[in-house]
């Protein structure tokens, strides 16, 4: 994108390699702008602790018409610059009466499982959604990033707010879905990932998004191999503006709904869908949610206990398909 954009600046902390105070290879806390400052100077600059000072610089630089991407280090970080993204680069786009480009991206690391502790292993990405003129996305491991990533920066110039699951950067990407499952994918900028059954009708529909597709995943594994019980994945790129189509066309059929996020259940992504699917019409005879509603330890198996896995996926899915 860099290369593409020559107006393109890209700031936050420590994401430079190779200066005075980083001699050595850096490029950020989980290396995803290593060599980006050597192969494009003066484009990737390292920024003060002051996560709302170079936000409000870079809705600044956006609002001015130059394409402007920011990394805060941890999602956690993210309150911090609140106020920048609800007060000003979610109202400037429709606030002056007319249309106002503001090519604007925020990318953070979201989420746990990594033993990080209480201030570095939230999910808090429920708290931009709903924001009017703010295109939240969540990257998964059967998306094309680099794609989604210029789809996010060539389109329509909205403040858009991307969230990588730090798990993500462990695992490959890949377009193989489990045995006996087929994966599609909707023909959309930001798409939506549709998992299911080749050849036996679903009975149940999982609603996730990021690393919980991988967790999904597995849960369907064991849930065909020890129990014969075949059900749909709907893991959409986009959470904010949503295309609640795919998940509609679901859950009709199956009438049984799990929605699976990593952070609180309450006032999060999967108890709107609930909302909407209700106001839809859509009749539903069980509905479960999994999250984590309790501030996380540093402990990395205490952390692994309360954070949502692919075994209570199992368990929640034989309990709403007994009934």
């Amino acid at each position: 994108m860099l290369a593409q954009h020559s107006d393109l600046l890209f700031l936050g902390e420590d994401i430079e390699d190779g200066n005075e105070f980083t001699p050595g290879p850096y490029g950020g806390a989980f290396k995803v702008s290593r060599g980006l400052s050597h192969e494009y100077p003066g484009r990737v600059r390292n920024t003060p602790i002051s996560e709302a000072g170079f936000t409000g610089l870079a809705v600044g630089r956006a609002l001015a018409g130059k394409k402007t991407i920011v990394e805060i280090m941890f999602g956690d970080f993210c309150t911090l610059i609140i106020d920048q993204m609800l007060q000003h680069a979610d109202k400037f786009p429709t606030m002056y009466g007319t249309d106002v480009a503001l090519p604007l991206m925020i990318r953070t690391p979201m989420g746990g499982r990594r033993g990080y502790g209480p201030t570095h292993s939230q999910s808090i990405e429920r708290l931009f959604m709903g924001m009017q003129n703010l295109v939240v996305l969540a990257v998964n491991h059967h998306l094309d990033i680099p794609a989604l990533y210029s789809a996010a920066l060539n389109g329509p110039p909205k403040p858009t707010f991307i969230i990588e699951n730090k798990v993500l950067y462990t695992i490959a990407n890949t377009a193989m879905c489990p045995k006996g499952y087929a994966i599609e994918q909707s023909d959309e900028r930001f798409p939506t990932i549709r998992i299911k059954p080749a050849r036996h009708p679903p009975s149940f529909t999982i609603f996730t998004y990021g690393h919980g597709l991988a967790l999904a995943e597995a849960a369907l594994v064991q849930l065909m191999h020890d129990y014969e019980v075949f059900g749909d994945i709907i893991c959409p790129s986009a959470l904010t503006p949503i295309n609640l189509s795919p998940l509609i066309a679901s859950v009709s059929n199956t009438e049984r709904l799990l929605t699976v996020e990593e952070g609180s259940t309450f006032g999060a992504l999967g108890a709107e869908l609930i909302s909407q699917l209700l106001e839809h019409g859509v009749a539903l005879q069980s509905i479960r949610r999994l999250g984590n509603g309790t501030i996380l330890p540093c402990s990395a198996k205490a952390e692994a206990r309360l954070l949502p896995s692919s075994q209570d996926i199992v368990q929640c899915i034989l309990e709403m398909t007994s009934k």
